[in-house]
């Protein structure tokens, strides 16, 4: 298996924002939906100089299908492909070819491999100031899957003197359960099998997935994607929750007096 340092990525809160590589200011969004992918290696990130955003699957025994949309404007996607590597849409499924690719505004597709191929892909993103946010991945004989506002990452193995990490920037709290030989430096993470609101500082922080190459090792972490660390859960950063806002608008009002006079009197079973 190659190794190559990783560029992290940018799978920021609700979904991860990406984009091509002409002028940022021409180009459209890449939305990140729906993310499946089974015993890869994968290298995903933006890098938090220039922007250069990238995703490397290398399916030695595995496979991949990865959900986006573009919004805003068309997109240019640069492709290096190795092996069998597909692009479905609502027209049907195309192979994809090395080169450049100009997508068209709100389009939605899925990129999918398997067994033995390899696939990198490259645009131009801008660098996100707001956290917390999960900025990078490199993760060995790895499974990732995000649906909607939770992700999960897997890793069963690693690249010989090479560990699986994912890299974080701060400042806020993101919800994680942990299972395994999972590790931070600088983090606290939840106990064996628990749920918490992780602290993440400022600056760079990273989390260590550690299972070995023997088959009964495993390190696992489910987190939230879709809170922006005020801890309130709502995906917004106002820098406070209030329990007593029922409707959850932010403020304390007729709405909420008349939520708890419509549930007054209910019990429990």
């Amino acid at each position: 298996m190659p190794y190559r340092t990783l560029i992290a990525l940018a799978l920021m809160t609700g979904t991860a924002t990406l984009a091509s590589a002409g002028d940022p200011a021409d180009q459209g969004r890449l939305m990140f939906g729906i993310l499946d992918i089974s015993d890869c290696y994968i290298d995903m990130g933006v890098d938090q100089t220039t922007g250069v955003g990238s995703v490397w699957i290398e399916a030695d025994q595995g496979h991949f299908a990865m959900g986006f949309q573009v919004e805003e404007n068309p997109i240019d996607l640069e492709f290096s492909v190795s092996g069998n590597v597909y692009m479905t849409n609502a027209n049907g499924t195309s192979a994809i070819s090395s080169g450049t690719t100009t997508l068209p505004a709100d389009s939605k597709f899925a990129i999918h491999g398997e067994n033995g191929v390899g696939f990198t892909m490259q645009w131009q993103d801008e660098v996100s100031d707001e956290g917390p946010n999960l900025i990078g991945i490199q993760c060995w004989e790895c499974s990732l899957n995000m649906n909607g506002d939770m992700a999960s990452f897997r890793s069963t193995g690693n690249g010989g003197t090479e560990s699986s990490y994912l890299t974080f920037t701060g400042e806020g709290t993101i919800p994680m359960s942990v299972i395994g030989d999972i590790s931070s430096s600088t983090l606290t993470l939840p106990a064996f099998g628990e749920e918490s609101e992780v602290e993440i500082p400022a600056g760079i922080h990273t989390i260590e997935l550690n299972a070995s190459a023997d088959d009964d090792d495993l390190a696992w972490i489910v987190m939230s994607m879709n809170d922006t660390g005020d801890g309130d859960g709502d995906g917004d950063d106002d820098g406070c929750s209030l329990p007593e806002d029922i409707d959850g608008n932010g403020q304390v009002d007729t709405n909420d007096i008349l939520a708890l006079l419509a549930a007054w009197g209910n019990t429990c079973p």
